[in-house]
């Protein structure tokens, strides 16, 4: 019911994006790789309470902080039992690899790097016709080759 639920709520709120596939496995990486950070803080922040450790020895702290992080309490049965949050962070985690799989598969990276190579090309080959229609004396050329790499490695910086 509660899937049936979500699915009607979904056609009624969805509303198409202009995007293309490339953007949108990118955009399911980032979207993804921040679930997982953040429900790795959530497992990383259940942690003894300071006044509860009070004078125990910082290796036992962290073995408490650990059992913390990977149970939590049942309100049924009263005994620590595996945490939802950690579950969740295994299956986001699996998630992530996985669409992470599918863009590398599609070349996306590559591409990206490719394109990258292609920009610094034509920059570098308008710089070189701009230096040469200023008409610049040797030791004003020799200059530019030493300023011009500078100011492009601030940019792309």
């Amino acid at each position: 019911m509660t899937e049936q639920r979500a699915s009607e709520v979904l056609r009624r709120f969805g509303a198409p994006v202009d995007t293309t596939p490339t953007e949108a496995l990118l955009d399911a990486v980032k979207w993804t790789a921040g679930y997982v950070a953040w429900l790795r803080d959530k497992v990383a922040s259940t942690q003894a309470d300071k006044t509860e450790m009070d004078g125990v020895a910082p290796e036992r702290v962290a073995l408490v902080n650990e059992e913390r992080a990977l149970t939590q309490m049942s309100n049924v049965t009263g005994k620590r039992e595996a945490s939802v949050w950690v579950d969740l962070l295994g299956q986001w985690h699996d998630r992530l690899v996985r669409i992470c799989s599918e863009a590398i598969k599609a070349g996306i990276e590559e591409r990206r790097v490719r394109v990258a190579e292609q920009q610094g090309a034509l920059v570098a080959d308008v710089i070189r016709k701009i230096l040469g229609d200023l008409e610049l004396t040797p030791e004003q050329v020799e200059a530019a080759g030493n300023v011009v790499p500078i100011r492009l490695r601030e940019l792309a910086g």
